[in-house]
């Protein structure tokens, strides 16, 4: 029996709304995680260089009609997270170690890019799209959330703290924290629902046709 993910890969890939807004809302905080975690081990680099990286390497993930994705084999033990998480760390430490900042990073075929460079993406508005989407996720966050709602993001979800480290550095309760993340997390599958409408079919016939 095929693995549930595989359908979800392939479902995205074919720009089904659903499957795309599951497999970002599942994949963001995995690849912030390890971009952050690039970032302080290089001592380089601001919080909007998370959110670069990030883009640039979703954009890898998705390029080649999602080549990289589609390698993803469940048999050899690595759930889709944890293999994305690797692929991931890879790049990260390969953009930061050769000395490019994510946002020099639009062409995948500059020198010392990536080790495997694809070549163009058969599907060129797929990856453009996916670029836009998830830079809106990441925006649309910013708008709706606080703050501290932000901050509390990028702990509960990019750095992935456990409970008890943030109800002891920012003196909330377990009840606090966990409102907290339900907060974000409805934020996410929001901001992901609403690009997912804009970019839909219906919404680029209205858009064509407003002028009549």
């Amino acid at each position: 029996m095929a693995h549930p993910d595989h359908a979800l890969v392939a479902g995205a890939l074919s720009r089904q709304p659903d499957s795309c807004r599951t497999l970002v809302a599942r994949l963001t905080p995995v690849i912030q995680r390890q971009v952050n975690a690039a970032l302080i081990r290089s001592r380089t680099g601001r919080r909007a260089d998370v959110l670069d990286l990030t883009q640039e390497i979703f954009r890898l993930l998705l390029d080649d009609d999602g080549k990289i994705l589609r390698a993803w084999d469940p048999t050899k033990g690595a759930s889709l997270e944890g293999y994305v998480g690797l692929v991931a760390e890879r790049r990260a430490l390969s953009i930061l170690s050769s000395g490019r900042k994510s946002g020099h990073a639009e062409d995948p075929h500059e020198p010392g890019a990536f080790d495997e460079a694809p070549g163009s993406a058969p599907d060129p508005e797929l990856a453009a799209m996916s670029r836009e989407a998830l830079g809106k996720v990441l925006a649309g966050l910013r708008e709706r959330l606080s703050d501290r709602g932000y901050e509390m993001f990028h702990v509960l979800f990019v750095e992935e703290r456990e409970v008890a480290w943030v109800m002891r550095t920012y003196d909330l309760n377990r009840d606090a924290v966990y409102a907290w993340r339900a907060r974000i997390q409805k934020a996410v599958r929001e901001v992901a629902t609403k690009i997912a409408s804009d970019s839909g079919p219906s919404s680029r016939r209205q858009g064509q046709g407003g002028g009549g």
